[in-house]
């Protein structure tokens, strides 16, 4: 679980929550100085990363991103909060505050961030068109390019990485999650042998046997340098 992948902007936007309820730093809320006597320590913030990343994997993906951030901080910091008189007075309570926070501090976000996915067909030919940069820091649409192909019977795939401009080593696990398991599919089928049995001297001895032809195709194409020399690097070239 702590090795789910998590990107930097990511890990600083739940460090800037936690800053955020502490009402004698200089990025405390409105809300904080008004309604806060102690924020939360250190230890919020690593909470709400474990708790991320939990939420991550039962969400069915391979890395955390902004939302999971916010889904975890009112379980995580709502006992970590000590509130003031003037809160309990008004009956204001540790959720009210922390959704204020939130609201207050934008999720990461930015064209170098984004990974857009097209798809279109040519000859037999599926054709996933990715531009971007491939990151764990947003949600992949790779693992819903997975899921729709996994309904195809004989497909070939051809993903082309031509505008890719840039793929981390959390990308490229994404990269890998959610297309090497076609790959397997297909290979591991092309080699399943079929046999024929019949009976001979009173036992079955097979007859024929034959592979089962491959259901698919699946490969990258137009990769750049630095995506070529990280697959080369991870020894990857050869599952693609």
């Amino acid at each position: 679980m702590l090795s789910v992948p998590i990107s930097d902007k990511v890990q600083d936007y739940a460090i800037r929550i936690v800053m955020a309820t502490q009402p004698t730093t200089d990025v405390a809320s409105a809300l904080t100085k008004q309604y806060l006597r102690y924020g939360a320590s250190p230890r919020g913030a690593q909470a709400i990363v474990i708790g991320a990343k939990v939420r991550a994997l039962l969400a069915g993906r391979s890395h955390v991103i902004p939302a999971d951030v916010r889904y975890v901080v009112l379980p995580t910091l709502r006992h970590r909060v000590i509130l003031n008189f003037e809160a309990e007075a008004e009956r204001i309570d540790p959720d009210t505050i922390l959704k204020g926070i939130m609201d207050g501090i934008p999720e990461p976000q930015g064209n170098n961030m984004e990974l857009k996915l097209s798809r279109r067909e040519s000859d037999g030919v599926s054709i996933i068109d990715l531009s971007g940069k491939i990151t764990a820091a947003i949600p992949s649409p790779l693992s819903e390019t997975r899921f729709a192909m996994k309904s195809q019977g004989n497909a070939r795939i051809l993903i082309n990485l031509k505008d890719v401009t840039y793929v981390d080593s959390s990308g490229l696990g994404e990269l890998v999650l959610a297309l090497a398991p076609l790959h397997k599919r297909f290979a591991l089928h092309a080699a399943l042998p079929c046999s024929r049995m019949t009976m001979a001297n009173g036992g079955l001895r097979p007859m024929q046997q034959r592979r089962a032809p491959a259901m698919g195709k699946l490969k990258l194409s137009n990769p750049g340098r630095q995506i070529t020399d990280l697959l080369h690097f991870t020894k990857l070239n050869s599952v693609f």
